[in-house]
């Protein structure tokens, strides 16, 4: 397993942040390629929690199987992936800054490329550390209010456009299921933006540490 580290600031509160990232309904909304998560066990948060998540990473398409192994709000989660094409641990961390009014969140994973993705070689951590990072900008902006999710987690429908403002501090949370993709988008080829598909500039972000 690769160890790799994101470094995020969001300015928002810790709580918010927390909430928002630890419930993995709503990574349809921010992690481009989660098509739908399904919650497969009696409770939806905490230890013991358990999602399946339908994805398309570089152009392949597979389901994985996650369970959080620790949670200490608003600290703290710890997920592990049991079913994968890319096998994982990840471990988030939340701190309070600027006296209460931004969050610092560590991502520290270790991750393999398992199944189709062994073929990529020595590109596919890279291609992984670009995909992700962008996927963390897109995150802090949702959070922050600046853009739209990607799909809606709580109606399952898709926003009409990724950069239109949205009131400041608009958190949703619930069910999550569907497409994820700017409207009209074609998924891409196996041999084609293999950079994760998230193109186009990004103001300052995440740091990231192999």
């Amino acid at each position: 397993m690769k160890p790799l580290r994101f470094e995020l600031v969001v300015d928002r509160p810790v709580d918010q942040v927390f909430a928002y990232v630890t419930d993995s309904r709503n990574n349809v909304e921010w992690f481009r390629g989660v098509r739908a998560v399904r919650v497969l066990s009696l409770v939806d948060h905490g230890v013991g929690a358990e999602y399946e998540q339908d994805n398309l990473l570089f152009g392949w398409r597979f389901t994985a199987r996650m369970r959080v192994t620790e949670y200490v709000p608003p600290a703290r989660l710890s997920l592990l992936s049991t079913v994968s094409a890319t096998p994982y641990t990840a471990t988030f961390t939340f701190q309070s800054i600027d006296a209460g009014q931004s969050t610092r969140m560590v991502l520290d994973t270790k991750v393999v490329g398992a199944s189709v993705y062994r073929y990529m070689g020595r590109w596919f951590f890279p291609l992984l550390h670009r995909a992700v990072t962008k996927r963390l900008h897109l995150l802090r902006d949702i959070l922050e209010g600046q853009r739209t999710p990607i799909r809606h987690a709580s109606t399952g429908s898709r926003s009409p456009s990724r950069r239109r403002l949205v009131e400041p501090g608009a958190v949703r949370s619930g069910p999550a299921a569907g497409w994820l993709g700017r409207p009209g988008e074609q998924w891409p080829a196996p041999d084609q933006r293999l950079d994760g598909g998230l193109g186009g500039a990004d103001r300052d972000g995440p740091s990231v540490v192999a």
